[in-house]
């Protein structure tokens, strides 16, 4: 059997997006989630998905979830607990990789996080990707600028005609990565 590709955040956005094309490559996949009991849980099992139950910011755990793993694509968020989880979530990410000797590390962060921008989580991805690049673990950085979906989120705003986002009216929502 083929190792599978582990996925942290299997149940988001990004992380449902990466389960579904390796699912149209036909790969092995194995979940890693925070709880195994959720409807979308359930819907990754159904999708031949294998499920892993980890808290992302226990090292074992962590490590044994990405136990010979073909490879490994992972987030952190500070969306539910601030910046201090988020710096926990990707210092025990980094030390798990290294435990698990995962073969290749795709760390989803964001545009800009290494710019010094004094935007919380934007400094604490950048921590991690430091972390990564000292780390010894091969690993690829992608940096997104913007997901529109993001808007949906406040669907309320945007059938009311506003939208409120933290940058000038006069600077578009970024569509590439910066240089």
């Amino acid at each position: 059997m083929q190792d599978p590709y582990v996925v942290f955040g299997a149940t988001g956005g990004q992380g449902g997006a990466v389960v579904t094309a390796l699912l149209e490559r036909q790969l092995p996949i194995r979940a890693v989630v925070r709880r195994a009991a959720s409807p979308r849980v359930d819907d990754l099992r159904r999708r031949g998905v294998d499920i892993a139950e980890a808290d992302i910011t226990v090292v074992g755990d962590t490590a044994k979830a990405m136990s010979g793993a073909a490879g490994v694509f992972a987030l952190t968020t500070p969306f539910e607990d601030g910046p201090d989880a988020e710096l926990a979530q990707g210092a025990a990410l980094v030390e798990a990789a290294i435990a698990a000797a995962v073969p290749h590390l795709v760390f989803s962060t964001v545009a800009s996080a290494d710019r010094h921008t004094g935007v919380p989580h934007f400094e604490t991805k950048a921590t991690t990707e430091a972390a990564l690049n000292v780390s010894g673990v091969p690993h690829t950085v992608i940096g997104p600028t913007y997901f529109y979906d993001n808007m949906l989120g406040d669907i309320d705003q945007l059938q009311r005609g506003r939208l409120e986002l933290a940058i000038p009216l006069d600077t578009p929502p970024p569509t590439t990565l910066a240089a």
